[in-house]
């Protein structure tokens, strides 16, 4: 086989196989059991659901970070009714973020409304992950997350601001309805992975260090991405860092990894407004009276995380397919934490 050839072979793993070398790779990079099984089953789903940028193609990555970021456990520093705050410790965001909602949710449940701010944190992932937490138990939820300055502000030329995703969750059924979106227009997950894979970013999305705009990656990452939607995004994007203030992120930026992360979170009881029934009445005649609107042909109207949900199902029976080269070191990781598994393909394709 050419080179060219084994360089593009893919192997396909199951899912639970694909979680297993995910949990020994963190735990081998120092995180404890349940924080190892909490980041994993967050990976697994980001790519199950289809993004890559934030799945297993970013465990080297994380594990990484885990190594040379120390950490405490989480604490909550504050709490007053409804509202708390957590001092994430160094932790990286993906257990943080669980943990703040989570406690969220107990608020909910005792106030009709939580809040929770959280900081000291880092890479806190796909937010509509915590949002489906709160749908899972029928609260709404809104999710903001700032981080380290890696976006330049419409008009500037350094980067000030954070990727500053934002989620909105509500309860549906089997079938939640989840926007979850990044105020930059390109994720600093996509841009690393460009750059891990030497491939050139799309045109628009990125300036270099001096300025300029540019397609490589590399470039991208020492210089800045620019924001989604010019003065829009940008002017989310700073709303966003505001509300990263509010959970106590500092109130100054910094390029590097660790600690400047916050989110804060909000969780909903909706049967404290207008009653739970109602809403899920209302909430199914508002879904079909959008979906009436579809046209001919292979036009449909999809509902904001109808797509992941679909693709997650489909994942059970297919695996999860990642390149050759990802597998070598997801493996190489993995037996660094104990994983004793032979970790074989299902199936490879070139």
């Amino acid at each position: 086989m050419a080179n060219d050839q084994v360089a593009a072979a893919s192997v396909s793993l199951p899912v639970e196989t694909a979680r297993e070398m995910t949990h020994c790779a963190l735990a081998g990079a120092g995180l404890g059991p349940a924080d190892a099984a909490t980041v994993a089953d967050h990976l697994v789903d980001a790519t199950r659901r289809g993004y890559p940028s934030y799945g297993l193609q970013r465990v080297p990555e994380l594990t990484s970070a885990v190594r040379r970021t120390p950490a405490s456990p989480v604490t909550v520093t504050r709490r007053n009714g409804p509202v708390a705050q957590l001092d994430g410790g160094g932790t990286i965001g993906y257990v943080v973020g669980r943990s703040a909602m989570s406690l969220a949710l107990e608020l909910a449940s005792e106030f009709g409304v939580g809040v929770v701010g959280a900081n000291n944190t880092y890479f806190t992932g796909l937010l509509g992950y915590y949002c489906e937490m709160a749908a899972e138990r029928g609260l709404a939820s809104i999710v903001a997350s700032s981080n380290e300055a890696l976006v330049a502000p419409a008009g500037g030329r350094e980067a000030r601001l954070g990727t500053n995703p934002i989620a909105i969750g509500f309860p549906n059924g089997d079938e939640p309805i989840i926007w979850d979106i990044g105020t930059s227009a390109i994720t600093r997950g996509e841009v690393w992975l460009h750059a891990r894979r030497d491939e050139p970013l799309p045109a628009g999305v990125a300036i270099d260090p001096a300025g300029q705009p540019t397609t490589d990656a590399t470039a991208a990452l020492a210089g800045a991405i620019l924001p989604w939607g010019g003065h829009r995004g940008s002017g989310l994007s700073v709303m966003i860092q505001l509300l990263g203030l509010l959970a106590g992120a500092p109130d100054v930026g910094s390029r590097e990894v660790g600690g400047h992360s916050a989110m804060l979170l909000i969780a909903v009881d909706p049967g404290r407004l207008s009653g739970p029934d109602d809403l899920a009445g209302r909430t199914a005649r508002f879904t079909e009276y959008l979906r009436s609107t579809a046209g001919t042909g292979e036009d449909v109207v999809r509902l904001p995380f109808e797509r992941s949900r679909l693709q997650r199902e489909s994942s059970v029976a297919a695996g999860l397919t990642v390149d050759a080269a990802l597998h070598a070191e997801l493996l190489k990781l993995a037996r660094l934490g104990g994983f004793g598994g032979a970790a074989q393909p299902d199936r490879s394709a070139d």
